[in-house]
């Protein structure tokens, strides 16, 4: 074997970034399990979005003083946190 052979190619960013793996790609096979899990995460997550949308929008005026206000703007951060990580 030559020695230009045994040398490793540098990498590029970009075929680096090429490399990693996404959080949104699926494994080959997933279990039942793990289907059901993505599917009722998905669901959690859309069905707390609209109640974060119609807490945001409600024209209360102590919404300040409101445990169901304050819940959703909690929710609302997480989501805000899962859909930066997603970019």
């Amino acid at each position: 074997m030559s020695s230009s052979s045994k040398r490793r190619r540098r990498t590029t960013k970009k075929e680096e970034q090429e490399e990693r793996v996404s959080i949104y790609q699926k494994p080959e096979t997933i279990s039942p399990e793990q289907a059901r899990l993505q599917a009722l995460m998905q669901q959690l997550i859309n069905e707390a979005t609209a109640l974060v949308i119609k807490v945001a929008t409600v024209d209360c005026n102590h919404k300040e003083d409101c445990p169901v206000y304050r819940a959703g703007r909690n929710i609302a951060k997480i989501i805000d946190e899962i859909m930066s990580l997603r970019k």
